[in-house]
């Protein structure tokens, strides 16, 4: 069993749970491999999974070679499904990856977890990601214009090839479940949900940033010479995990061009998934006008001489005397 992601899809607290209740899970007959990052997933913190690779042929070859009585194997790693899709895009791909499956020194029987997302919540938390691990700057209205801000070109197909050729693809929205994701997960593997499960300490794993913290962020980004996400990311959402959540600024023209870009995309997912995970687009929410405008009134961004003094001259000190625990 392979969970492939999407990104921002409640990938890291399903990990945390996965790696935590190894034991329970071998119990019921699943065997989840200890990954290299156990102990930050134990902590509840980001991890990659246990995947061994982002490639899926690595993958596949690696659980061939689990030496375990147990019936099934679960691999997750959330860069996988980015990997297949692109795999499965061309016709030698698709012949490789038929191949892969039916290898005559060990054939496997594989199942696909995906867990999808309403495609506008998606974005907004991809942002923020995007903020805090890729160095982007753009405010979240001109970012929602790009290619990033949509779910990847071929992920229908894909899903509909793999299934054509006998593959199990297994689909969740997160937005239906994100409050009984665990229970919702294991139940579309197929894992009894029986007993105490050990709960990660971090319950919000990998939380958004506020609205001082993304602005903050998105000036340390702009700073060469440095590692941001070390302190703004990584270090300090690790040791404050409840904050308040940011209201997206947004214009609703920006909104508008997002629905018409997204909404090809969205109608072919909503051909492969059932109907009560099907992806919906919600209504403008004139709150995020208000934002936006405020956002503007504050010039939030690069023109705040003041914050961006303060922030370069943090930036200066840290790469003379670096500390990120």
């Amino acid at each position: 069993m392979l969970h492939i992601g999407l990104r921002k899809t409640g990938s890291s607290y399903l990990q945390s749970m996965f790696a935590l209740n190894r034991e329970a899970l071998a119990q019921l007959g699943v065997d989840y491999p200890r990954p290299a990052s156990a102990a930050h997933a134990e902590a509840g913190l980001t991890s990659s999974g246990n995947a061994p690779s982002r490639r899926i042929h690595k993958v596949l070859r690696a659980a061939r070679k689990v030496d375990t009585p147990l019936e099934r194997i679960l691999y997750s790693r959330e860069q996988l499904s980015e990997e297949v899709v692109q795999l499965l895009s061309s016709s030698n791909g698709r012949a490789a990856f038929k191949e892969m499956l039916e290898f005559k020194g060990r054939p496997l029987r594989v199942v696909f977890f995906i867990v999808i997302r309403d495609p506008l919540e998606w974005a907004f938390s991809k942002y923020q990601q995007s903020v805090k691990h890729d160095r982007v700057t753009a405010s979240l209205n001109d970012w929602l214009s790009s290619d990033a801000a949509l779910f990847q070109e071929g992920l229908a197909e894909s899903v509909a090839w793999l299934r054509n050729n006998g593959v199990d693809v297994r689909i969740l929205n997160y937005s239906r479940h994100k409050n009984t994701l665990w229970a919702s997960s294991l139940k579309a593997l197929s894992i009894p949900n029986v007993g105490e499960w050990v709960e990660p300490p971090i319950r919000m794993v990998n939380r958004s940033l506020t609205a001082g913290e993304l602005r903050i962020q998105r000036i340390a980004n702009s700073l060469e010479g440095w590692e941001p996400e070390e302190i703004f990311a990584n270090g300090f959402l690790a040791r404050n995990t409840d904050a308040p959540r940011g209201i997206p600024a947004l214009t609703e023209e920006a909104y508008e061009q997002f629905v018409r870009r997204a909404t090809p995309l969205i109608d072919a997912l909503n051909d492969v998934v059932a109907e009560s995970e099907r992806l919906e687009l919600g209504p403008y929410d004139p709150a995020w006008s208000q934002a936006f405008e405020e956002e503007q009134r504050n010039g939030v961004f690069l023109d705040d001489s003041a914050l961006n003094a303060l922030i370069k001259s943090l930036r200066d000190r840290l790469v003379k005397y670096p500390r990120y625990d």
